[in-house]
């Protein structure tokens, strides 16, 4: 190949030229896209992964304080429930004033037979 000593220093200078084939310079751009692309993709899926765990550990705690608030009563009723309830109220206001007119006319029907 020449005269080239393995024990001489290279030496670079502002003269010193470095020849790359277009083709291996065009290889290593596209490398180099393609690199920044995938880290993108994964650093896009794992911010994706721990919002998706962080909205999932959230879930977890409204369930646990809901499952321990709900049967005592003090996250409140359900629309239905609470229609239910003021049905209900109703229907044992009516159930005592039928009872009432009942007694009465009892008392009514005791009082003629002794007559």
């Amino acid at each position: 190949m020449g005269d080239v000593d393995r024990n001489d220093p290279v030496s670079l200078s502002e003269r010193t030229q470095l020849t790359i084939p277009l083709k291996n310079l065009i290889g290593i751009g596209v490398l180099i896209t393609l690199f920044l692309g995938q880290y993108f993709l994964i650093t896009s899926r794992l911010d994706f992964l721990e919002d998706g765990s962080a909205r999932m550990v959230q879930q977890v705690e409204q369930n646990t304080e809901f499952r321990i608030l709900w049967p005592r009563g003090d996250l409140g009723q359900l629309p239905e429930d609470f229609e239910q309830s003021v049905r209900l109220d109703h229907a044992e206001e009516d159930i005592d004033r039928i009872l009432g007119k009942i007694e009465t006319l009892g008392i009514m029907i005791i009082k003629d037979n002794k007559d």
